[in-house]
Order: C-alpha cells, then sequence, then structure tokens
C-alpha cells in the first residue's frame, strides 16, 4: 500500500458556512458529450490521473459521471495535477435534496466506458488488477463513520456487482491517500462491455461528505505484490509568486519589486522495483507586457535549464515526495520582462519534471502509456491595478451564517500608502432575488485587527447579479489607505443570502475576521480564499507621495474641543488618527457653511485629522479634552 502522510486539515461550521456554487448550465452540454462515448468500448489499459482533464468534468474514460468534480483545490497533496471529487452535489452544482437537509443517500458516481475485457487472453486473465487512491475528507467536509464510498463491477448480465465498500470510519484521516488494489479473476467480468464504477453515500443536501479519488489504472500483467508506477509527477499547484498573492498592481509592484521564490512538489509513484533515479527539472517564464490597446510584447526566457529536484546528484527515494524550490526568478529590472510603461503584464511559469518516464520493453505491463503526460504544470500571475489572493476559480462559496454579523478580509499591501478605488467581489448566482443591498466597510488595523469603527462606509449598496458566477466591480470614493495593512468587509443583511466565492487551493483563510457581539475573531470556520479583490487604479497616481499639507486658510474649529468639530472645506475623504497611529471612528453631517465631524467614543489626548479636497492632501492636529 502507498501511503502518503501531510498536514491535516479541517473545516468546521460557526459564524462562517462554505456553500455549493452552481455550474450554470456547463454540465448538460457535457453529459450529452459523455453519453455519445458510452456506447464505444476501449481496450486496455485505463489509466487517467485526472491531470489532463480539460473539464471540471471525467472527461474521455468516463460517462454520465458529471456530478464527480475535477479540480487542484480539492484534494490535499495528491499524487498529481488534479483529483475526482464526491460530495453531495449533482451535476449542475446543486444539492441532490436541497429540501430535506437530514436526506442521505448515494450521490455523486463516476462510471467507467465499457472496456474490452473479452481481449485479455485466458492465461493472462490472473494478472488483471484495478487500483486506485482515496481520500477521506481532503479539504472538503469530512464524511460520517457510516457514510461510504463503494466499487462496483458490471458483468456479462449488465448486472452491477458490489465489490468493495470503504466507510468512513476505515479511514478517518484527511491527511493521507490510500490505496485499494484489486484482482479481476471471474469469468462474469470478462466481457466487452465491463464497466466499474464508484459511487459515494452520504448527505444530499450539500458539499458533505466529501471523497477524493486519484490515479486510477486497470490492466493485465500486474501483481498484489507492489502498487508500483514508472511515473515522477508535477503534484502540486505552483505557488504564488508575489508573498500569497497570484495578483497585484503593477505600480505597487514596481515600486517594491519584491518577488518570492515559488514551489511546486514532485511526486515519485516508484517504489523499489524499478529503483531510484536522479530527476531534474526545467522552468520557463513568458512575459506578456500590454500598453494601450496594443498587442502585449512578449518574452521568453529560460530560467532553469536542468536541475536535480534533490540537488544535483541526490536520487528520489520509492514513493518519495519532494517540494521543490526556485531559486531562479524573473528579474524586475530587466524591462524586457516588466515593462515600467506597461499597463498590465501577465507571467506564466511553466515547471517541468524531465522524467524520462515513457515507457519501454522492460516494462511491458504499462504499454502503450506515456506517463510524461502529468510532468509539466504552469502558473499565471497578473500585475495590473488589484491584490488577489485566489486563482480565479471558485470550487466553492462562503458566507456569515447571522443577520448582522460583520466579515473583514485583511489584505497587507507592497506600499505603506495608497489610494484605493474600489473593489471586486465574486458573487455566485445562488437563485432567488438577483439584487442585494449590502453594507461595505474599509477598516484600519489595530494590532492585527480590524480596527473596531470602519475608516470608509459605502451603506445600502445594491449589488445586481445577472444568473452569471461572475465578479462584480464596486466603486468607492478614492480612499487613503495610511497602512500597509487593512480590510475590506460587509455586514450580512437580513436576507443573509450573500455568499462570497472560495478558492479551495488557496488557504488565506487566517487574513478573515468575524465581528459578533462587540470584539472581532479570527477565522477558523473555513479554509481558503475569499475571491475578493482590492482595486487601486492604474496609474502613477495610485501611488500617493504627497506630503500632507497644512493649509491656514482652510478653518477647522473648535480647537480644543470635546469630540465634535467643523471643517469648512469640501472633504472627498477624511481620516482621524489617535496618538498611536491607529485610526478612529467618526461621523459625518454636511453643513451649508463645511462639514460637522463627530468622533466614536472620543478619549482626551492629540488626534490628526487628515483629509483630501479636490486640490490636494492636507492634515490638522487637535486637542480632544474630556
Amino acid at each position: 500500500m502507498l501511503i502518503l502522510f501531510f498536514v491535516s486539515v479541517e473545516i468546521t461550521h460557526a459564524q462562517l458556512t462554505v456553500s455549493p456554487i452552481p455550474r450554470q448550465g456547463t454540465a448538460k452540454k457535457n453529459l450529452k458529450s459523455a453519453r455519445t462515448k458510452s456506447d464505444t468500448p476501449v481496450s486496455l489499459p485505463f489509466w487517467d490521473d485526472f491531470s489532463t482533464t480539460t473539464t471540471t468534468f471525467p472527461d474521455t474514460l468516463w460517462v454520465n459521471s458529471n456530478g464527480v468534480y475535477i479540480s487542484d483545490g480539492a484534494g490535499i497533496n495528491s499524487l498529481s495535477i488534479n483529483v475526482a471529487t464526491f460530495n453531495g452535489l449533482n451535476a449542475e452544482g446543486s444539492p441532490y435534496n436541497p429540501t430535506d437537509l437530514t436526506a442521505n443517500g448515494f450521490t455523486d458516481t463516476l462510471t467507467s466506458r465499457k472496456i474490452k475485457m473479452s481481449e485479455v487472453p485466458i492465461g493472462e486473465r490472473n494478472s488483471v488488477y484495478l487500483s486506485f487512491f482515496y481520500q477521506w475528507q481532503g479539504n472538503g467536509e469530512a464524511p460520517d463513520n457510516n457514510d461510504f464510498i463503494r466499487l462496483e463491477f458490471k458483468n456479462q448480465e449488465g448486472n452491477w456487482v458490489i465489490i468493495q465498500t470503504i466507510t468512513g470510519a476505515e479511514n478517518s484521516d484527511p491527511t493521507i491517500f490510500s490505496s485499494v488494489l484489486i484482482q479481476i479473476t471471474e469469468d462474469q467480468f470478462f466481457h466487452d462491455e465491463f464497466q466499474f464504477r464508484l459511487r459515494s453515500y452520504g448527505r444530499l443536501s450539500g458539499p458533505y461528505d466529501t471523497w477524493l479519488v486519484d490515479y486510477v489504472y486497470l490492466n493485465k500483467g500486474r501483481n498484489a505484490d507492489e502498487l508500483s508506477f514508472p511515473d515522477r509527477s508535477a503534484a502540486s499547484a505552483i505557488s504564488k509568486l508575489f508573498d500569497r498573492h497570484y495578483a497585484v498592481p503593477i505600480k505597487h509592484f514596481l515600486a517594491s519589486k519584491k518577488i518570492d521564490s515559488v514551489r511546486f512538489d514532485v511526486q515519485n509513484l516508484r517504489g523499489p522495483t524499478f529503483g531510484g533515479a536522479s530527476i531534474n527539472y526545467r522552468a520557463t517564464a513568458k512575459y506578456y507586457n500590454y500598453i494601450g490597446d496594443n498587442p502585449p510584447n512578449t518574452y521568453a526566457r529560460t530560467l532553469i535549464k536542468s536541475r536535480g529536484v534533490k540537488g544535483e546528484t541526490g536520487a528520489m527515494l520509492p514513493y518519495e515526495r519532494v517540494r521543490v524550490r526556485l531559486d531562479t526568478l524573473p528579474d524586475p529590472n530587466n524591462v524586457l520582462e516588466f515593462n515600467p510603461d506597461a499597463d498590465e503584464i501577465k507571467i506564466q511559469l511553466k515547471m517541468k519534471v524531465i522524467s524520462n518516464d515513457s515507457i519501454d520493453p522492460e516494462l511491458p505491463a504499462f504499454l502503450p502509456l506515456d506517463f510524461r503526460v502529468n510532468d509539466t504544470i504552469s502558473a499565471w500571475y497578473t500585475l495590473k491595478d488589484y491584490y488577489a489572493y485566489d486563482d480565479g476559480i471558485a470550487e466553492y462559496s462562503a458566507g456569515l451564517t447571522q443577520p448582522g454579523n460583520r466579515l473583514a478580509y485583511q489584505f497587507d499591501i507592497l506600499t505603506d500608502t495608497a489610494t484605493l478605488y474600489g473593489f471586486e467581489i465574486y458573487f455566485p448566482y445562488l437563485g432567488g432575488t438577483n439584487s442585494e443591498t449590502l453594507d461595505l466597510f474599509v477598516y484600519g488595523n489595530d494590532n492585527g485587527l480590524p480596527t473596531l469603527s470602519p475608516i470608509y462606509s459605502a451603506l445600502s449598496r445594491t449589488i445586481t447579479k445577472n444568473g452569471n458566477n461572475e465578479f462584480l466591480f464596486i466603486q468607492i470614493e478614492p480612499l487613503f489607505i495610511q497602512d500597509s495593512t487593512f480590510y475590506i468587509g460587509y455586514k450580512e443583511p437580513v436576507s443573509s443570502n450573500i455568499k462570497v466565492g472560495l478558492d479551495k487551493s488557496n488557504d488565506t483563510g487566517d487574513k478573515i475576521f468575524v465581528y459578533v457581539g462587540d470584539s472581532w475573531s479570527q477565522n477558523t470556520d473555513v479554509k481558503g480564499s475569499l475571491m475578493i479583490r482590492p482595486i487601486f487604479g492604474k496609474g502613477a497616481g495610485d501611488i500617493i507621495t504627497d506630503v500632507p499639507r497644512e493649509n491656514e486658510t482652510i478653518r477647522l474649529y473648535p480647537n480644543p474641543n470635546r469630540g465634535e468639530f467643523y471643517i469648512e472645506d469640501e472633504i472627498i475623504q477624511l481620516n482621524i488618527i489617535d496618538a498611536t497611529g491607529r485610526p478612529v471612528g467618526w461621523q459625518i453631517e454636511e453643513m451649508e457653511s463645511g462639514n460637522k465631524i463627530s468622533m466614536n467614543s472620543p478619549s482626551s489626548g492629540i488626534y490628526l485629522v487628515r483629509w483630501i479636497n479636490k486640490k490636494g492632501f492636507y492634515q490638522k492636529k487637535i486637542l480632544i479634552t474630556r
């Protein structure tokens, strides 16, 4: 048995909950395509690690299996890129039973195409084995002890025969992939319309009771002594290039020129039979610099031509997994790679494992497979006008559970000051009304927590959804951010129907905070990255470097005061900062001669009042006496 040990991941449901996302009719098209393939039997060998799947549904070798979801984000350290996910969501991403939250039953099914088992010579039928790897829970929700995933074979009479049932009680560790190896010897299965299928059983009401399946292989010429494959795969996504971000504003990047070393995993699936070998990898980068409406200027560069994944001479051990660190990185000072005049830059990093895993005559059991198909992975990064923790793919959605609760999402920017113009939020279409009224907020930073009072409020914003899962841009009045850490959030409306896209392949759950009662608490309920992106603008004016000016012609009075004062000016944006540098809350009321400012819970001391008008950035000190 090949067992891979990794770090535990748990999902609970308290102040935040995870919900499904509808697939917007794509399944129907794919399902029709799958049915047209179902009458065409295939010959052995049968192998799929899902790394080359071109949709979010099983393709090529599978039929009527569109409830199963193919993605990279669900499994924990899978054997190669992508896994098949089983849960309580159907082909359109909706619960099998949305009305009865406690109903249990069969959920997703993964069914093979017909296989010509009669082609196996009688003398070799004792060497036919089916194997696959499964994971309990992964990055999903944990199956209960009585939930199960079941393997079934179709006999020559067209009936499904139960072969093996794996329950949640048997292996309730979400950190490993366990193997199953089944010998097929009975005559009833050696016919030209043989099929096998995996079926999950659990809650029918949503993305619950999750099982992951990977690396399915059926062939003759096998034995029960060793589960081994002549394969060294690229087994994880490439990590982020800009700290924890997939995208950052181009001007922020050029000001900091900060790039982080990226990493990816290589998995050796060879056992002792095949021996060890020094495995190398190659890294390339391609840059697309966009200026105006012209086609991009493209530049390619080889970062690493060939380097060992364990050093120059280190051979991978049987079944070993190695985390590779890319220490030759894109060059921020190379204008061919990063043109300072560009409006947008896209970077593609590509990693290829140089493994020589093609099949040769010494390994006849694997002919004519070519295991090199899972050797190459790539990742895209963007420099434009926004920050993104997510990779743009929402496996699920997340939302607050109670009306009136607040959520805040922490962002760490590459500059000390910048001007926020708005943000994009990925709102899945969950049915019902197309519009929601939402209170949106920006919070300052208070020792790693959002400030109790927001530094910006956008109250009663109408969020209009057109039936698609998509990012919506929400524009705000320009907001001067004076700290490298700030938070974007919202208040759950009475309808309690707001959900935000959740990227499960990247975990920034530690940056999510929930306000309940009278304090903020850090999220422990949800793993993943919320798909919220602050927008900072494309131009050089994004970063305000002007020193705030004192202007004696603008009246601020009375001073000293008890927490209420007036500013005779047209204010675009206002911030009040205490002596420790923390922002404080306030209310503003427009008057005939200016604005009345009322501070929230003021204490005695000196405060700095900063504001922006049409001409510039100003500040004055005030003294509060209580």
